[in-house]
This record gives structure tokens, sequence and C-alpha cells, in this order.
């Protein structure tokens, strides 16, 4: 598992960052190289500053400097070991910076590519998710991702350092060595199997929570309205706590396991040097034996303060990619899903589809997904260029699932929908689409301008002001903007809560006016509106040029009086009036 999800983990970032992961590798290795030297070096330091007798073996390691007396062999071989220290941190400090900043960078574009991914989805794969879960990915599971990145980057590298001075010290004492090297093995594997379920177990749970979370916030803030009237507020905060806590003690958990075994690695570590000194200094039969096994404990202890940190970064960034791999894997599927969009629409060859004449449903059936029942069941019918139709039913019997398929966001599971003959098809959905302005019932506004709302999804400076002003007022909007302070430019709040319903649908009618679209379809748009206001409007929209098409939901028949025909949606049918 954790290789799989390693493998597409990397798959998904950009080749750019996949060399620059390697240029970091190189500096691992040229880091891993000084700190063998470093450690290396600190012998030859602490024999010279020791032993009397050692100026003539330093001499010899110092050929091409020239040494007279042990005190210059020891100022000479000082300067060296100083010098290495030097350079291993800076390089240290060096990776500890490149580390982190590759990690946010790959972070911030997976979580763009993320959103991406959700924003291109097609509208049946839409609609069958839950916002939440994409807003957890886009924000927060993310970033959990940016911590496993950091973590397997700092996991190569103090695996790269580590080997380097096990090496090193191998060579100094092979037998010391390999018996820290047994000993802290056993140690770190019964902990590892000990945390490994805990781990696993929390990162499912915590993803749980995080989707919790989030599906919480959307409820209690878009229903802000209705939960001061019903005074609901501890309902929601009693449900969003649980869910807040339950995490939080389960990261808690997680985090323990992650960072205790350091402090119980770092004191066996100076209790086995201690074990060490005693049994050098009690049971071997030497004149000298502190003096002449000091050098080799100074590397040894050089060593263990730098190799046990080591170990406990492999340990502790091991447990974070664990206990993060159900949200890794949950970011993995969004994009692996974008991925294969990709690759489809690759090989879509887009053509331009031309509406002169004639929309047409041929023997359309359709039902949602996992679902057996058709909504709608045998659908023939037209829509001629330049008619005003209008669609009446009631609620759920498919009325928005129709536009849906006119639209192409749905595909019928039987029959064809045709644009003069040609039918509807992955190739000729962008061209479709662009001819097609929809008013909903629910329109969104953003917190911005009216300016910025009419021209929705456009930059300031590409918006062309006179034709904002122009479908203002066919949208009887205009002269209510100007009333106000700032105009066009007045914010509007979020989601539009300074303005009333029927002002929100006159801004959707002028965002659809502003497309310039063939199509302009109204699904229940005037519903909000009073009769005076609604009357205006829909006169407006009759009186707009006959080659444009205009589709109107409603469920009020008055509303469709001027219409050239008229649909009524019952019992899964579509049928003439």
């Amino acid at each position: 598992m954790i290789k799989n999800t390693l493998k597409n983990l990397f798959f998904h970032i950009s080749k750019t960052r996949k060399i620059q992961l390697l240029i970091l590798l190189i500096i691992t290795l040229l880091a891993s190289t000084v700190e063998m030297l470093t450690v290396a070096s600190v012998v030859p330091f602490v024999k010279a500053a020791t032993s009397e007798n050692f100026f003539l073996e330093t001499y010899s390691i110092f050929k091409f400097v020239t040494i007279n007396n042990r005190d210059e062999a020891t100022l000479i071989t000082g300067i060296v070991f100083s010098f290495l220290i030097l350079i291993n941190s800076l390089l240290r400090c060096a990776l500890i910076y490149i580390t982190a900043k590759l990690s946010n960078i790959i972070t911030a574009e997976l979580s763009i590519k993320i959103y991406r991914a959700s924003l291109f989805d097609s509208y049946s794969n839409h609609i069958n998710k839950k916002t939440s879960t994409i807003i957890s990915a886009v924000t927060q599971k993310v970033y959990q991702t940016f911590f496993t990145i950091s973590s397997i980057i700092t996991f190569v590298s103090s695996a790269f350092i580590l080997i380097a001075l096990i090496s090193i010290l191998i060579w100094i004492n092979p037998k010391v060595m390999l018996f820290f090297i047994i000993f802290f093995s056993i140690l770190y594997l019964a902990i590892v199997l000990f945390g490994k379920k805990t781990l696993k177990k929390n990162s499912q749970i915590i993803n749980e929570e995080q989707n919790k979370i989030v599906f919480n916030l959307q409820n209690g803030l878009g229903a802000f309205r209705d939960i001061i009237l019903d005074k609901t507020q501890e309902y929601y905060i009693s449900i969003f706590a649980k869910a807040n806590l339950n995490k939080a003690r389960r990261e808690a958990i997680n985090n323990i396991i992650q960072n205790s075994p350091r402090y119980i690695l770092e004191g066996f570590g100076i209790i086995l040097v201690v074990v060490l000194i005693i049994f050098w200094n009690y049971f071997l039969d030497n004149s000298n034996k502190i003096l002449e096994v000091f050098p080799i404990l100074a590397a040894l202890a050089i060593g263990a303060q730098k190799i046990l940190p080591l170990i406990n970064n492999l340990y502790l960034n091991f447990s974070i990619f664990k206990g993060n791999v159900y949200q890794i894997d949950e970011v993995i599927n969004v994009l692996n899903r974008y991925e294969e969009k990709q690759k489809i629409k690759k090989l879509v060859v887009e053509k331009e589809i031309n509406f002169k004449n004639l929309i047409s449903f041929n023997n359309v059936d359709f039902s949602y997904e996992n679902k057996k029942e058709y909504i709608l069941e045998n659908i023939n019918l037209e829509i001629k260029k330049g008619s005003k139709v209008g669609i009446i039913g009631k609620s759920g019997e498919g009325k928005s699932t129709f536009l849906d398929l006119l639209m192409g966001l749905l595909e019928p599971k039987n029959g064809t929908v045709c644009v003069d003959g040609i039918k509807l098809s992955p190739e000729t959905l962008i061209s479709w689409q662009s001819k097609i302005s929809h008013v909903p019932q629910k329109l969104f506004l953003s917190d911005s301008s009216f300016l910025e709302n009419i021209a929705f999804g456009r930059s300031i400076k590409d918006i062309d002001l006179k034709k904002i002003e122009f479908v203002s007022k066919k949208a009887q909007l205009h002269e209510f903007i100007m009333s106000l302070k700032d105009g066009y430019h007045e914010q509007i709040g979020e989601r539009g809560i300074k303005l009333s319903g029927g002002q929100i649908q006159r801004v959707g009618l002028a965002r659809s006016l502003y497309k310039n679209s063939e199509i302009i379809i109204f699904d229940e748009a005037t519903n909000s509106l009073d009769t005076e206001t609604e009357r205006l409007i829909m006169e407006e929209l009759y009186s707009l040029e006959k080659n444009l098409t205009i589709i109107i939901v409603a469920h009020r028949l008055n509303t469709l009086g001027k219409c050239d025909v008229i649909f009524e949606v019952k019992n899964k049918k579509i049928i003439k009036l």
C-alpha cells in the first residue's frame, strides 16, 4: 500500500519539481559525505590533543602540510575538524530550507491541481459528490500531503546521512558499532510494531472527522438565518465540537507515538556510552585504558549524538506518512480521476456545432447513477431556433433534468439529443455550451461588485461597461444600481445577502444577456419576482432579437402566455400543450 501511494503521489508531481528533487538528492549525498568526514576527523584531533606519541602518526596523515610539533598537529587537525563542522552545519541548514520550500511549492501545486480537477469534472460526477469532501481535500488534506512530502524528503536525506555515519563508525570500531546497530534496531522495531496499528486507525478517523468538520461548517453557515430563527446554535456547535475534539485527540495520540521514541533512544544511548566507559575502565587490562580509547569514544559520542536524531527522524517521518496515508490516498484519487479525464480529453477532437434550425430529442431515456428507474422516458420533441418555449410541471417531475440534458451537462442513457441533426457528444459539447446562458432559481453571486457579478468570471479590465449598462436596462436593474452610492462598483455581499430575491434574479438575467448567447434558459428564475417586475422582464425578453431562443421553466402558466410552444413534464413524459 505504501509503495503504491508513494508511486502515485510522485506521478502527480511536475517534471520541474522532480528535477529539483534530484538536485536535493545530490546535495543530500554531499551532506552525507561531509558528515562522514566530520566524524572521521575527530579521531586524529582528539589523539593529537591527548597523546604525547601521536605527533609522528598525525604528521604522516598530513604529509602535504609542514608540521613541526604536537601543538601544530593539534591546531591543524582542530581547524580541519572545525571547518568540516561549519560546512556540515551550512549544508544541513540548506537541506532544511530546500526541503521546506520544495515541499510547500509541491503542495501548493497539488492543491491547485485538485481545484482544477474539481472545476473541470463532469456535471454528473459533481452531483454525486459532497462538496465538503472536495473542500476538505483542497484546504486540509492536501496540507497533510505537505507533511508527507516533507517527511519523505527528510526520510531519504536522513537515511543517506545515517548510512554514511554508520559506515565511518564501523570503520573506526566495528564491534561497538555493530552492537549499537543491533540494540537500537531491535528497540525501534518494537516501537514501530507497537504504534503501526494505532497510527493507521487514527489516520482513517482523522480523515473522516475532517470531512465532518467541513460539512458541518457548510451547513451551519449556509443555514444561518434558519439557525437564528430555530435557535439551533447549540446543536450545530455540539456536532462541530464532537468532530473537532475527536480529531484533536487522535492527532495528539499520533503525535505522542511519533515523537516519544526520541527521548527513549537518547536515554538508552547515554546509558550505553556510560556502560562502555565503565567496561573499558574496569575490565580491560591496559595501563592507559581511558586515554587510548578516548578518541574512539569521542568519535562514537559525536556519531551517536548525530545518529540518534537521524534514527528518530526516520521513525518520525515514517509514522507521519503512515498517519496521513488515508488523506493522501483521497487526494491521489481526485488527481487520478483528473488525469484519466485529461487523457480522454486529448483524444477528443473538438468540433464546431452551428445552431441554425432545430434542437431535437430522439427517444431519450434518462436515469441517475445507481438508480434503475428512469426520470424521463422516451422523450421526443423539437425546439426551433428563435422560438420562445415554455416548460411547466410539478416539482420533481424532471424539468431541471430535461434542461441538463439539453445543455449537455447530462448524457442520455438511451436515445440522442441533436442540434441540426448532429448528435451532442464530447467533441461538440464545448461549442454547444458556449452558445447557452442559464439563469437558475438559486443564482450564485460572489462577494464582489455588480460589475463583476454581471460579467461573471471575467477580469475587470476585460469588462465592457457600455454592454453592462445595456443588459442591466434590459433586466430592469439599471435604475436600482444607479441609486446606490457606488453604482456598478457597489459590493453586493456574500451570495448577494444585501439584495432581495427579485434583484438577485435580475442580476442573473443581466448576466445571461451579457454573455450574448444564442439560447437563454430560465429555470424558474422569475419565481421570486413580483407580478409587475416579472411582466416587465418578460416583455423585455420577448422583445429581444428574433433569432434568440428562449426556454422558460415556470410554475405559473400565465408567465408563459406569449410563448410559441409550451411543454408539460409529467409522468416521465414531455407532452406538447
